[in-house]
């Protein structure tokens, strides 16, 4: 039994997420309390979030703003698989599609699709395996 730091009650420990850094291995605060405050501290600190999905873009993949802007114009704004103008997980971000052997960035997608061919692994022969079976 652990005790809330936020909302007080007293909960099972697998209602808390699982913390290094503390002395009993858990995080101070149940698992709805902490999803609450990062949905808060999202909303409130916006502009720090995109800074930081930009650093960690230019990190990750060496893409630029610039570079991340003008893929999403050669797009049309688009995601190029299902055509839809929203960005992923409703953060007006875009994923960042790359192949996973060379790290060559491929182009931007919405959250789905990108999940979707990763789920795939990648590999056209899966993918026309699950349109054939779509089409049964």
């Amino acid at each position: 039994m652990k005790t809330c730091s936020r909302c007080g009650v007293g909960k099972a420990l697998t209602e808390f997420r699982k913390h290094k850094g503390t002395k009993s291995g858990y995080g101070a605060q149940c698992r709805p309390c902490w999803n609450d405050y990062k949905i808060a501290w999202r909303k409130n600190n916006r502009d720090k979030q995109i800074a930081q999905n930009h650093r960690e873009r230019l990190r990750k993949y060496g893409l630029t703003q610039e570079e991340y802007d003008r893929l999403l114009a050669e797009q049309g704004g688009r995601c190029p698989i299902c055509l839809t103008t929203e960005g992923t997980d409703g953060d007006g971000e875009w994923s960042i599609d790359h192949d996973h052997e060379t790290g060559q960035v491929r182009g931007l997608l919405c959250g789905h699709c990108n999940r979707a061919i990763g789920l795939l692994r990648d590999n056209i022969a899966n993918l026309t395996r699950a349109q054939a079976y779509l089409e049964k």
